[in-house]
């Protein structure tokens, strides 16, 4: 049932709304968005050093950075193409039409207009040897696995990569460079999105990225977007007069959409979710079930394969249950997951990387784990975790949040909200990030 509550719903900060403007660095074009004009002319165009083509100056200055890091590395490369104007494109792409057809030629070469070339922005790469020129097996050789290792942290991506040719609408091409800039490549990175069509969908999320820093503090909802650096930006009031006596707040994606949404069990025991909207904030506050005073709840994939997370919730008497879903709300009868402390707090996340969800249970002395076969069950024996995380109260997991490959913890002791990045073994000293109420 729904159940209207006084909340005040904010505008998200940020969207990832596609961009349009030519200028724009992060301009997407592809062959629904031609550039507009479509003859357009960058206006900053530069000579690379030792060559004819031309470039952007940024993308210009970048690419040589990305060069002699490749050259420091044993590798050298390149430029084996550059900007191309309205009519050099058109000459090309009509040559390919009268070579190979229109339907091949669509996938290898764009239409006057519709090319990130037209942009200044792409730079097309290869062996200084001229091995592999243009061809798909640059990526298999050292230099093009250190380019597609490495590029990222120069400001570019692999604009068309492996396997998703049905988004992009062109071949693999491990050559092609696009500069989007230094801080969005390394989101792109970060998160693991493969092509700047996944990222810009134009969706508003409220809660702007997954590793977001999302708390309560004096009954507001702020979110602060991860920098990936482990920093976080400013924060931003996503839903505003949400209370203060919340026993628990947790961001996932409850209908998986894709788009974070908030669950909260309120003061009076009742368990609420917000659901985040493709086009910013939430809808109206549903009610999932009531009579959860004096519990803690983390809604998770224990089962791995199914698509919606179930619930699981500590009572009162210390016997976690877990409940199946039926829509948005709760089916059948739960099972136990476990008995702990009737005061501990539950977390779930994959503490040992085997991609299955772990319940994680905090009490003061420790923080255990209780490691999921990813089939719905737990061990029956606690795996200890780190003594850092001793003594906190709400645990959330967060990938990328220090850069590719990072994973970590944001917990909170008391009211402050700290970050431990993990290592291969250990967990880093924390670091103060905030205060309020985490939302795990």
């Amino acid at each position: 049932m729904s159940l209207a509550l006084t909340l005040t719903l904010t505008p998200p900060a940020q969207a990832a709304t596609i961009i349009r403007d030519p200028n724009n660095v992060e301009v997407l074009v592809n062959k629904t968005h031609p550039l507009s004009p479509l003859t357009y002319v960058p206006p900053d165009l530069v000579t690379y050093p030792g060559t004819t083509r031309k470039l952007r100056s940024v993308t210009s200055t970048q690419l040589q950075k990305l060069f002699a890091g490749a050259t420091a590395a044993g590798h050298s490369l390149r430029v084996t193409s550059a900007y191309r104007s309205y009519s050099e494109q058109a000459s090309l792409y009509n040559s390919y039409v009268a070579k190979y057809g229109v339907t091949y030629a669509n996938r290898i070469s764009a239409k006057p207009g519709y090319s990130e070339h037209q942009t200044g922005l792409t730079a097309d790469i290869g062996l200084a040897s001229g091995t592999c020129g243009f061809l798909a097996c640059f990526g298999d050789t050292a230099a093009g696995k250190w380019v597609a290792a490495n590029a990222y942290r120069y400001g570019f991506v692999i604009r068309y990569p492996k396997g998703y040719e049905a988004t992009t609408g062109y071949m693999y091409e491990p050559w092609h460079l696009r500069y989007v800039g230094v801080k969005r490549a390394l989101e792109l990175r970060s998160l693991a999105v493969p092509t700047l069509e996944h990222y810009y969908d134009g969706v508003r999320r409220a809660i702007p990225n997954t590793p977001a820093l999302t708390r309560v503090v004096s009954g507001n909802l702020l979110a602060s977007p991860s920098a990936f650096n482990g920093t976080w930006g400013a924060a931003t009031t996503v839903v505003s007069r949400m209370g203060t006596g919340n026993s628990a707040v947790q961001s996932v994606d409850w209908n998986s959409d894709g788009i974070l949404d908030v669950m909260w069990v309120s003061g009076a025991g009742r368990l609420y979710v917000l659901l985040g909207n493709r086009y910013g904030g939430f809808g109206t506050a549903i009610m999932i079930t009531r009579g959860l005073a004096g519990t803690d709840f983390v809604a998770a994939k224990f089962v791995t394969s199914r698509a919606l997370p179930e619930l699981a919730v500590r009572g009162a008497d210390g016997k976690v249950r877990k409940y199946s879903r039926n829509g948005y709300f709760l089916a059948g009868s739960p099972t136990i997951l476990r008995t702990v402390a009737t005061t501990a707090r539950i977390s779930a996340a994959d503490w040992n990387n085997d991609r299955a969800v772990d319940l994680l249970v905090s009490t003061p002395a420790a923080t255990v784990a209780y490691l999921g076969s990813g089939t719905g069950t737990v061990s029956a024996s606690a795996t200890s975790t780190n003594g850092r995380l001793s003594g906190v109260t709400n645990v959330r997991r967060v990938n990328g949040a220090s850069g590719p490959g990072t994973s970590g913890y944001l917990a909170q002791k008391g009211s402050t909200i700290y970050y431990y990045q993990r290592g291969a073994t250990s967990l880093a000293t924390g670091v103060v990030v905030g205060t309020g109420q985490l939302a795990k």
